[in-house]
């Protein structure tokens, strides 16, 4: 008896007859929407009830008989289950029948994509479904580009798949038969399949006495207007100056309707993070997104409504309007279906057996793009992110400063190079090759945000310390310490640091640098330094200075230098020495004056020339010694030569040797007085400098690098 029957409802739970009896059902469709089948169902009262346990999450099939030869069928899973109401003999049951894709709406995840189409991503999520039916995607023409960055954001699975749906340009609806349901995917409306019999006629008073009756009963055709342009516009960070504005328009045949109705809107969210060097290829992308706006005004500018009994209707599919004035061809966009069928319960004369639809349409020749419904993902403020990079890397970057990271929520990824996009990092100034930089390193916590909240868009723009990385100072019992302070790479450590360090604790204030190795100064013009107190310097090994010009040098006391090994001086002129006191010069061995041309040693008192041993004084030309008085003493002997003359002194008498001696008597000499013997003060050593020491060394909890 089943089998002679318009409608049934067929589950796993049937035998030789149905477990439960096709009553009523509702059902809505939609290109680009899930469908909803409600159905009313009986079961005998005698028999053993129905449980929920029994029905629900099962694969289910609703028949129709078409005609006397041919049926449909429409598959689906039954994910809701009521019992209650009874109808004569029979308990009333209330199910609803739903397509695999539902379930999607019931699994929510925040998960990132990368480097795949909008296709390759709905796919992997799909894959995540052990239920998830099969997929027809060849009538999809675009939604090819490798997108570099995609992020599902706390939003669910259905959501997400339809936001990129949309954003491509793509709808979908189902195709069914016996046991199996087809999710069909295009951005094409000449893909949509003809209705079977391809023709539905215009008949106003035909009421579909016969089940194949393919007839019109109802016909409104609606015009409206609407918006005739979009236009948008992106930024490409690589060439910050290159313009990606996009625009679309459409053409209306209304003369009397306003002109210049358009629509801007930013950003177009077509501008990627990649930064690859061709945003060209992204104003593609985003030409094409405007015209699938554009389409979806003109999708709602013609609009009819109709209604008809014939049942192979089904959102999706295309039919040609006959014997009517807007005859043509109409793409079913949406349908409402009511069917019932009260053969069980009533007598032969009240069977009732009706079937309806309201069919939504729009011109075949529409490109049709549904309404954009999907919730755009938002991050509703900045988040914290940990930084990542290839393994045994402390610093990983490109050649823009940019960094990658793992967020929190990531479940996923693996805290490495793949871990995310190239995030641009926000610095305090910014300019052309200039201004300031400081690159985060692995395992430093940032701060990121997201441009408009999209988790398409991250940034970084700050950096925070936690309980794994502190603060390079101890806190609070340093509060008043402020600085930067780096650390060496690779394989540096806490002391080994490059550091810049400001205390402004009141009465000892201090600035410290540190140079963990070599330090480099530039000076372009003039540098100025005053020191109002000590300056102090330790230079442990050589130093070396070249001045190009005049060096002058006050000093307003002492002056102590001293060297442990040699001292030389090499002047190119004079060198001349005042002093405004006594010269002392005290020297352990030989002392060797040279003079090119006069050598001039006068005093203005006496002046002393003594020697411990031999005393010479030679002159090429003339040696003269003059005074007042001039006395020659030797303990021994004293010689004058010149010449073949002698004239010797000494203990015996006088010998005076020559061709011709002349002598005038006269007296005696008195005795020459002893040279003094020169005693030159001991120059002072120079005082020890003070040692350079962090001030932080002897502070508790201090990380100074000073000794």
């Amino acid at each position: 008896m089943a089998s002679d029957l318009d409608y049934e409802f067929l589950t796993p739970l049937d035998g030789e007859t149905p477990a439960l009896l096709f009553r009523r059902m509702v059902a809505r469709e939609a290109l680009g929407r899930l469908p909803v089948y409600r159905l009313e169902l009986l079961r005998e009262t005698r028999l053993t009830a129905v449980k929920a346990t029994d029905l629900l999450g099962a694969k289910v099939d609703v028949k129709i008989r078409v005609d006397a030869s041919s049926k449909r069928y429409i598959n689906g899973y039954v994910t809701r289950f009521e019992r209650g109401g009874v109808v004569g003999r029979y308990d009333v049951y209330h199910v609803v029948v739903q397509p695999w894709l539902w379930q999607l709406t019931l699994g929510a995840d925040c998960k990132i994509f990368q480097n795949e189409s909008a296709l390759d991503v709905i796919k992997a999520v799909f894959a995540g479904y052990a239920q998830a039916g099969t997929v027809k995607t060849s009538d999809v023409s675009g939604a090819k580009n490798k997108r570099p960055y995609t992020v599902q954001y706390r939003e669910t699975d259905f959501n997400f798949v339809l936001r990129l749906m949309e954003e491509e340009g793509i709808h979908f609806y189902f195709t069914h038969e016996k046991g199996a349901h087809t999710l069909v995917l295009t951005d094409q409306a000449s893909t949509h399949p003809t209705i079977s019999g391809s023709t539905l006629r215009w008949a106003p008073a035909q009421l579909g006495e016969q089940l194949s009756e393919d007839v019109v009963t109802e016909w409104t055709l609606t015009h409206q207007l609407g918006s005739l342009e979009f236009a948008s516009t992106d930024y490409a960070a690589e060439q910050p100056t290159l313009s990606l504005a996009t625009r679309a328009s459409r053409t209306v045949p209304y003369g009397k309707g306003p002109s210049g109705l358009k629509v801007f809107d930013y950003p177009g969210d077509f501008g990627d993070v990649s930064m690859d060097g061709s945003p060209n290829s992204r104003k593609t992308v985003g030409d094409a997104w405007a015209q699938h706006e554009v389409d979806r005004y003109e999708s709602g500018r013609v609009v009819a409504v109709a209604l008809s009994p014939y049942r192979h209707c089904s959102a999706g599919v295309t039919f040609s309007l006959s014997d009517h004035p807007d005859a043509g061809g109409y793409l079913v966009t949406a349908l409402d279906m009511e069917v019932s069928f009260s053969h069980y319960e009533a007598r032969d004369s009240e069977m009732e057996d009706n079937f309806l639809c309201r069919l939504e349409l729009v011109p075949k020749a529409t490109a049709y793009r549904p309404p954009a419904v999907a919730q755009r993902a938002l991050v509703h403020g900045p988040q914290t992110a940990t930084v990542t990079g290839e393994s045994g890397d402390e610093i990983m970057t490109d050649q823009y400063g940019r960094a990658k990271v793992q967020f929190h929520w990531d479940r996923v990824g693996k805290r490495d190079q793949n871990s995310s996009c190239w995030l641009r990092v926000s610095q305090p100034w910014a300019g052309k090759q200039f201004g300031m930089i400081a690159l985060p390193r692995v395992g430093d916590e940032v701060v990121v945000e997201f441009l408009e909240g999209n988790p398409d868009r991250p940034l970084i723009t700050g950096r925070v310390y936690n309980g794994d990385n502190k603060p390079p100072y101890t806190l609070p019992a340093q509060a008043t310490v402020s600085g930067i302070k780096t650390q060496s790479s690779k394989g540096g450590s806490l002391s080994t640091a490059n550091e810049l360090r400001f205390d402004d604790k009141n009465g000892s204030e201090y600035v410290w640098f540190q140079a963990q190795k070599d330090m480099h100064s530039w000076v372009k013009n003039d540098q100025f330094a005053s020191v109002l107190n000590n300056y102090w310097g330790d230079v442990t090994k050589n130093y070396s200075l070249t001045v190009g010009g005049t060096s002058s040098i006050a000093l307003s006391d002492v002056v102590k230098l001293q060297a442990s090994k040699d001292v030389h001086l090499t002047l190119g002129a004079d060198l001349y020495v005042s002093t405004g006191a006594a010269l002392g010069l005290s020297v352990s061995d030989a002392i060797a004056v040279k003079g090119s041309n006069s050598v001039a040693v006068t005093s203005a008192q006496s002046m002393d020339l003594k020697s411990g041993q031999t005393l010479q004084m030679t002159a090429t030309s003339a040696l003269s010694v003059k005074g007042m008085n001039v006395t020659i003493e030797a303990d021994t002997q004293i010689t004058i030569k010149a010449g073949a003359a002698t004239i010797t002194l000494g203990p015996a008498g006088v010998t005076i040797d020559g061709p011709m001696v002349k002598i005038n008597c006269g007296g005696g000499g008195g005795s020459a007085t002893a040279a003094a013997a020169a005693s030159p003060p001991s120059p002072q050593a120079p005082d020890a400098p003070t040692k350079n020491k962090d001030p932080l060394a002897s502070d508790s909890g201090g990380s100074g690098a000073g000794s």
